[in-house]
């Protein structure tokens, strides 16, 4: 049997999406407040009320989620982290495990 080239493609493609749809499924869970991960990380829905020190030569008011390497927008305010498990957190939230994107 041979396959050709769209084929694969086609098949590749569909492969690559099911996979990716387990990390899908759970970016659409928002964190919950009260797991352990939330309190070790220190992690607000809004930075506004997080004491945050100056990091990496970025001032602490200039830190939220969404400029975070470890976040990936799914909407205008929400989007998953790495940090918890791909959970949706704020945009404008902010956590002790920010890194600043590259």
């Amino acid at each position: 049997m041979t396959i050709n080239r769209r084929t694969f493609i086609q098949t590749a493609a569909a492969l690559s999406a099911a996979s990716a749809l387990p990390l899908i499924a759970r970016a659409s869970t928002p964190v919950e407040k009260n797991s352990p991960a939330v309190a070790a990380l220190k992690y607000v829905e809004e930075a506004s009320n997080a004491e945050r020190a100056d990091k990496m030569g970025f001032k602490g008011e200039d830190q939220i989620c969404s400029n975070c390497r470890f976040y990936a927008k799914t909407d205008e305010s929400w989007g998953g982290c790495v940090l918890f498990q791909n959970r949706l957190v704020k945009g404008r939230g902010w956590c002790t495990g920010w890194v600043p994107t590259t």
